[in-house]
């Protein structure tokens, strides 16, 4: 009788130990990650377009997954999606997004010939506008060498940096919570209640080294803020607390 139980203990004891190995040892015992694709609808490139509707497709087979309206805030959502590819499409316009690891942030502009926001020419508009002052002296060769478009993504939050090589700098913040939005300097730029977004722009120059050294930005009235950077690697850097890693070449004018 006590042999039978100590059998039944250790033969428990096993199953337990093989399936905690199990759990750790291969990845797709693991939960994948639910992705989602969302954005915002423009009827201008300061104006939300509400209660449009916009489609979500499969890339390969051409089938409508499913399809939403755009809130009071011009925001829509589809979530809960796999890794693959998608079509986006709404009125005239249609955009290709491939989900892998991160979400996908897609905005739509109906006053935009291609349906994009040209987030360069509203910098530069917006610097014509407000006379933005010089952020000061800078070195020309680490201008040339750091200017990109950079990303950020943090909990729910997404920022975007791009820094052109003439000294004309955009950034923009968007959060999934209620309240205001802000700029990387602080700056409040709008409310958006359920979700926010927010952007800016100005001047900005560039001290020190590939390593390390001090970006200043500068709106006009708000004066200039020195922001530390450093390299972190894989292209990406540290910027005011801030991790943002290179995406691309500026798209500037």
């Amino acid at each position: 009788m006590k042999k039978s139980i100590i059998k039944a203990m250790v033969l428990t004891l096993a199953v337990v130990l093989l399936t905690s190995f199990s759990a750790q040892a291969f990845p797709w015992h693991k939960k994948k990650k639910a992705l989602k694709i969302y954005g915002f609808l423009w009827q201008t490139s300061s104006t939300p377009a509400i209660g449009i509707q916009v489609g979500l497709f499969d890339a390969s087979t051409g089938k409508l997954l499913a399809v939403t309206k755009s809130n009071l805030f011009g925001k829509y959502k589809f979530k809960n999606l796999k890794p693959g590819f998608y079509i986006v499409r709404t009125g005239k316009f249609s955009r290709r997004v491939m989900l892998q690891k991160n979400n996908a942030n897609i905005h739509f502009n109906f006053s935009s010939p291609n349906g994009q926001m040209d987030f360069v020419a509203l910098a530069l508009e917006n610097n014509a506008k407000t006379g933005a002052a010089s952020a000061g002296p800078t070195d020309p060769a680490l201008t040339k060498w750091i200017a990109g478009e950079y990303y950020s993504y943090q909990g729910s939050t997404e920022r975007k940096l791009m820094l052109c090589p003439d000294g004309v700098f955009y950034d923009s913040h968007e959060s999934s919570y209620s309240g205001s939005s802000t700029d990387s300097l602080g700056n409040q730029t709008s409310a958006f209640g359920a979700a926010n977004q927010g952007n800016g722009s100005g001047r900005w120059s560039i001290q020190g080294n590939k390593q390390s050294g001090t970006i200043t930005f500068s709106y006009k009235g708000k004066g200039a803020q020195k922001q530390q950077y450093r390299s972190i690697g894989d292209n990406c850097f540290m910027i005011g607390g801030v991790k943002y890693c290179y995406a691309g070449r500026p798209r500037c004018k």
